[in-house]
């Protein structure tokens, strides 16, 4: 029996024009959509599924075109159409929300195809069910898989579990120099009084104390504590007093560096997913490194816009995390922010998240003094031993035309200048790609070739040979030996390392690199500094996986002035 018999003409009809009008409702205003707010992206930003959901959509309009005359491949396009959509709006949305754009396309596509095998026998039918059914099976797969990759873990996850609640939700350290360090806390209770114990023994028998601080609400019942008068080359426990409580859950350690010279290691990386729990930072905890240098993306939130506590949310996400807390506690920080963790993805000093992110650096992160009065720009130096660190921040001052902003520019030439003069050896800390080809409005250097140029031309002149750079943003250990650094004289210039990702897709970004480019998630980097105070600082570069192999390393040396 011919299915016309169960689907009359006029049920038909009807079913046709209620998916047609549907169909144009969903066509027009998923472009109106997206001429206004844009179509999903990845936390990288715009890349190919854009070009993808484009198609799509005019291939739905296309579909809609085709239906008025022919509703069997017209509804076959449009389900076709709406399965992709679907998909690739799993790139910037969970699966199920995903699905919903599906269904705003899917459910007219159905209904014409209904329409069109109900003029025919039920095997016709039943054919384009199962073809439909495998397409959304295979589409549902599809998002799930894409949303894992931009969204999950890029590598195992740790086996370390949240530790037990306390009068303290968590607690880094940073600004470590051989006689001072700080510590920053978040307490738990609203209004208590807290104050810092430090003692080279663990049951804090004799501790020095910090004067005490009130946990107020305006600050997000974060305290900082600055600790002087310590001793050079010596292992610290610490821990945070509430209310005259000693906080034992979450204590933490860190030991001073020695006086110059000094030989130390320290660890490095970039690009780590909000909350990742990731095999990458108990790799780091067990090499024991002096500090740990954060080279931005240390959050992938993109806030743009300018409310505190979405970037306090952020923080309190990833310092929380047990493999990350494990981390901060036992190991000091140094950290410069980049795009994701600063504004959006390529952010510059027009984010509207700005004001907020500068006031929330300062508020949550143990950073060294930064030079700026205000919250932004972030940039800062150290000096460990007779190695001096440059910190820019290549975000905030950010404008067309130039990376760091004239200030920051003058500034750094000057840092890197008496650096030479005064320091063994300079690390210059900048987060983004320094090699790469030229780009009108890329996000490295290559898009900013003038401001480049001045730079490189400035070291050369000045003869700042005792100089290596560290980097991050791109998802990819590489290092450069100087070969294809050449944009001063054209010579051969410093150094390069680049440390990511450590929890984030792999890619490339810049280059080339004459030790090679590799990209991946769960990767660090650590350079160790042999120095014995003669006249030969020696440096060892290597790039890790989260299970501790190596991938890329590099040794250097510089001949080090008597002066010095």
């Amino acid at each position: 029996m011919a299915s016309d018999q169960i689907y009359g003409p006029i049920t038909r009809s009807r079913l046709r024009r209620l998916a047609y009008y549907w169909g144009w409702a969903a066509f027009l205003s998923f472009v109106a959509f997206a001429f206004r707010i844009g179509p999903p992206v990845t936390p990288e930003g715009p890349g190919n599924e854009q070009i993808v959901q484009r198609i799509m959509l005019a291939g739905g309009g296309l579909a809609m075109l085709i239906a008025w005359r022919w509703e069997g491949p017209g509804g076959f396009l449009l389900t076709f159409a709406a399965i992709v959509l679907g998909v690739t709006a799993a790139v910037g949305f969970p699966p199920l929300e995903a699905l919903l754009v599906t269904l705003v396309f899917l459910v007219p596509g159905l209904a014409l195809l209904w329409a069109w095998s109900s003029r025919y026998s039920w095997p016709v039918g039943a054919v384009t069910g199962v073809i439909v059914t495998g397409g959304m099976v295979a589409g549902g797969v599809s998002a799930f898989d894409l949303h894992a990759h931009w969204f999950g873990p890029a590598h195992p996850q740790s086996d370390l579990v949240a530790l037990p609640d306390s009068e303290v939700e968590w607690v880094w350290s940073g600004a470590l120099s051989a006689t001072s360090i700080r510590v920053n806390t978040q307490v738990a209770i609203e209004g208590a009084s807290a104050r810092l114990a430090v003692d080279t023994n663990e049951d804090f028998a004799a501790p020095l104390w910090s004067p005490p601080q009130s946990a107020s609400e305006d600050s997000n019942r974060v305290v900082s504590f600055a600790v002087g008068d310590l001793e050079p080359d010596t292992a610290y426990h610490y821990a945070v007093e509430v209310d005259g409580s000693l906080d034992r859950v979450r204590a933490g350690q860190f030991r001073t560096p020695a006086a110059s010279p000094y030989s130390f290691t320290f660890a490095m990386g970039a690009c780590a997913r909000t909350g990742s729990n990731g095999m990458v930072f108990d790799a780091i905890r067990e090499l024991d490194p002096l500090f740990f240098l954060a080279l931005g993306d240390f959050h992938y939130e993109n806030i743009e816009v300018d409310k505190p506590d979405q970037f306090r949310d952020a923080y309190d996400t990833q310092l929380e995390s047990p493999a990350q807390a494990a981390l901060f506690r036992s190991t000091p920080v140094a950290y410069i922010w980049d795009d994701h963790d600063f504004g959006g993805n390529n952010s510059s000093a027009i984010s509207p998240g700005a004001p907020a992110a500068g006031a929330t650096y300062r508020e949550y992160v143990p950073h060294y003094e930064l030079v700026d009065g205000g919250d932004i720009p972030i940039y800062q130096a150290f000096t460990i031993g007779r190695v001096r660190f440059v910190m820019t921040d290549s975000r905030s001052e950010r404008t067309p035309g130039t990376m760091l902003g004239r200030p920051q520019l003058a500034w750094l030439k000057a840092e890197l200048a008496e650096a030479h003069e005064t320091h063994a050896l300079t690390v210059w800390v900048n987060s983004v790609p320094w090699i790469a080809g030229v780009s009108s409005g890329a996000d490295h250097w290559g898009g900013y070739p003038e401001e480049r140029q001045e730079i490189a031309e400035f070291i050369d002149e000045n003869g700042l040979d005792r100089l290596v750079m560290v980097s991050g943003d791109a998802h990819m250990l590489a290092i450069d030996d100087g070969s294809n650094n050449i944009y001063g004289s054209g010579d051969p210039g410093f150094p390069i390392l680049q440390a990511a990702a450590l929890d984030r897709p792999g890619s490339v970004k810049g280059g080339p690199f004459s030790e090679g480019t590799f990209p991946g998630g769960g990767q660090f980097a650590t350079m160790s500094v042999e120095d014995d105070g003669g006249d030969t600082i020696r440096v060892a570069w290597q790039g890790y996986d989260w299970e501790l192999s190596e991938i890329v390393d590099l040794d250097l040396s510089f001949e080090v002035p008597a002066t010095l």
